[in-house]
C-alpha cells in the first residue's frame, strides 16, 4: 500500500517481498480468492517491471491448479495462460523463470480433469516440449512416471479414437526409457492398470486382444526381473483378461487360456496375493465357449472347475452365478 502511493520509495517491494506474498496465498487454503489474489500479484510485478521467477510462478499455478481441481470454472485456463507466460519469460531470457517437472505435472493434473482431445493434445505437447528442454541440458525439467501417467490420463479422458494408440506409444516409451537406469522415469502398477482397463473398454476388441496380450507377457517378464507390478495385481489381471477374451478372433481362445495358466501358477507358487474378479473369469468363459469346438468347450469346463475350487478355498467371491 505504501508503494502503491508512492509515499515511501524505500517501502517499495522486490522480488522476495512478492515472492512472500505469494507464498502466502496459494497456501491459504480457507480463503475462497486466494489464487486471484496470488495472480493479481503477478500482474502488479509485470507492472513494476519486477520479472518472477520460477519459484513464484509455480506457486501462483499451484493456487490456480487447486481452484481448477475444485471445478471453479475458469481456472485450467488461467494455469495455462500463467504456464504459457512463464515460458515465454524463460526463452525470451529470464532464465530464473524455468519450468521444472513439478510445475509441468501440476498444469498436466488440470488438463486431465477437462477431458476432452484438446485438453489430452496439449498435454502431449507439453510432454514433447520438456522432453526437449531435458534434452538440451535442462535436467530440473525431465519428465517422470508421474507426467507419463498424467498424459496418459488426459488421452483416457479424451475418449478420442486415436487415445488407445497415443496411450500404447506412452507405455512403450516409458518400457524403453525404465530400461535406461539414467532416466527418471520408473515403471508403476497403476500405469499398466490405466493402459489395461483402457484396453477392455476399447471397442477395437482385435487390436486391444493382442496389446492387452503383449503388455500382460511384459508385465510377467518385469516380475520375473524383480519389478512389483503384480504381486497385488487383480485389477490388472481382471482388465487383461477381459481386453484379451473379447478379441473375437481363434488366437484370442488361445491367449485367454494362456494368461489364466499363467496366473494361477504365480497363485500356487505365492508369487502373487490377488486374482482376477468373477467377470474377468466369465469372460474367459464366454471366450473359450466362442471357439465352437470340444476343446473350446473343455476350457470353459475347466475355467468354470477352477472356479469352484478357488472359492471353497478362500475365494469366495469367485463362485460362478448362473449367468
Amino acid at each position: 500500500e505504501l508503494s502503491s502511493t508512492n509515499k515511501c520509495f524505500k517501502c517499495r517491494p522486490n522480488l522476495s517481498s512478492y515472492s512472500f506474498c505469494v507464498d502466502a496465498w496459494t497456501r491459504d487454503e480457507s480463503a475462497a480468492d486466494a489464487s486471484t489474489k496470488a495472480l493479481m500479484l503477478l500482474d502488479r510485478m509485470k507492472d513494476g517491471a519486477i520479472k518472477p521467477d520460477s519459484f513464484i510462478y509455480h506457486n501462483v499455478i499451484k493456487g490456480l491448479a487447486r481452484s481448477s481441481l475444485s471445478g471453479v470454472a475458469g481456472a485450467t485456463t488461467k494455469v495455462l495462460e500463467v504456464f504459457q507466460l512463464m515460458e515465454d519469460e524463460f526463452w525470451g531470457g529470464n532464465r530464473k523463470s524455468q519450468p521444472d517437472f513439478i510445475t509441468c505435472n501440476i498444469v498436466l493434473s488440470c488438463l486431465i480433469r477437462e477431458g476432452n482431445t484438446k485438453a489430452a493434445e496439449k498435454a502431449s505437447e507439453i510432454l514433447e516440449r520438456m522432453d526437449e528442454m531435458y534434452e538440451s541440458g535442462n535436467t530440473d525439467i525431465e519428465p517422470d512416471a508421474n507426467t507419463y501417467r498424467s498424459v496418459m490420463e488426459a488421452w483416457v479422458k479424451s475418449g478420442d479414437k486415436q487415445s488407445t494408440r497415443k496411450v500404447i506409444a506412452l507405455l512403450d516409451k516409458m518400457i524403453k526409457l525404465d530400461e535406461d537406469k539414467k532416466s527418471r522415469v520408473r515403471l508403476e502398477q497403476r500405469v499398466f492398470r490405466l493402459v489395461l482397463q483402457l484396453l477392455a473398454d476399447s471397442s477395437n476388441t482385435r487390436e486391444a486382444s493382442h496389446h492387452a496380450y503383449r503388455i500382460f507377457k511384459k508385465m510377467v517378464k518385469l516380475h520375473k526381473c524383480g519389478y512389483n507390478l503384480i504381486q497385488e495385481g487383480g485389477a490388472c489381471f481382471s482388465a487383461c483378461l477381459k481386453a484379451v477374451a473379447k478379441g473375437g478372433h481363434p488366437e484370442s481362445v488361445e491367449m485367454t487360456q494362456e494368461i489364466v495358466n499363467s496366473i494361477m501358477e504365480m497363485h500356487h507358487a505365492r508369487e502373487i496375493s490377488e486374482l482376477p474378479n468373477r467377470y474377468a473369469f466369465g469372460s474367459a468363459v464366454v471366450a473359450s465357449l466362442s471357439s465352437s469346438d470340444g476343446e473350446g468347450f473343455r476350457n470353459a469346463e475347466a475355467i468354470l472347475n477352477l472356479m469352484k475350487s478357488l472359492a471353497r478355498n478362500g475365494h469366495p467371491y469367485l463362485q460362478p452365478d448362473i449367468s
